[in-house]
């Protein structure tokens, strides 16, 4: 088992309601010298980016940037329902609530093709008790049981660019919303994984998939920050 004993809070008070620290955690100083900072960094954009989108869900009227990438990541229709867009809001809100409290993101050397996960427990159709600060429980919401979720995990090699960011928001929609993985999809962020068993034509489970809302919130996100520097996404 991988022992991640090197660490420091890298960031406080994140803002107005929403006082946190980020706390990384790296098997090894080298590992947390190379990639504390940007690790807090990739937390800290997830956030501007959730609230940036909480936002744009709010508006009386929704923009053509949020209908065009609800229907490609959620397969809602032409409009979306109350009910659908309330499950958008709720996951988006849970996941930025629990980004802009007390987090533990652990960074390391991960297995090739892994670029994070979040460990979870349940026995017996309940969720194990928390034995650790960072430890929090929350219902599937595929099937309604109880997990215990753990620290996010993110490989190092991932930072550099947006994959960093996405990589946080996915995981962190597993840890706070009990999101699915339902789905992937490729780096262009348009195309479903290259498996060939695997299909993306389920609204229902699109609503609860990591990677749709990973998605939706970077292209959604991104595109009201103006001067914001994301001028290495692609549309």
């Amino acid at each position: 088992m991988t022992r991640f004993t090197f660490g420091g809070d890298k960031t406080w008070g994140r803002g107005k309601g929403a006082p946190g620290s980020t706390t990384i955690l790296a098997e090894n100083q080298q590992g947390f010298d190379a990639f504390a900072a940007k690790a807090a960094g990739a937390v800290a954009d997830s956030l501007k980016l959730l609230k940036r989108v909480d936002g744009q869900l709010r508006q009386k009227s929704l923009s053509d940037k949020v209908m065009k990438y609800a229907q490609r990541y959620f397969l809602v229709g032409k409009t979306i329902s109350p009910a659908d867009l309330a499950i958008m809001q709720e996951v988006i809100v849970k996941t930025r609530n629990g980004l802009g409290g007390n987090l533990v993101m652990k960074v390391g050397v991960e297995d090739a093709g892994t670029m994070g996960f979040v460990n979870g427990k349940r026995s017996g159709g309940a969720a194990k008790a928390n034995t650790k600060s960072y430890h929090n429980a929350v219902s599937s919401m595929d099937d309604g049981v109880a997990w215990r979720q753990g620290a996010i995990h993110v490989a190092g090699k991932y930072l550099d660019d947006r994959e960093g960011v996405i990589t946080v928001i996915h995981e962190a929609t597993h840890k706070y919303a009990g999101t699915i993985d339902y789905q992937y999809f490729l780096s262009d962020g348009e195309t479903p994984s290259g498996d060939p068993s695997a299909t993306f034509d389920d609204k229902a489970k699109a609503l609860m998939n990591a990677d749709s809302y990973a998605w939706f919130i970077m292209k959604v996100g991104r595109s009201y920050f103006g001067s914001y520097n994301f001028n290495m996404f692609s549309e």
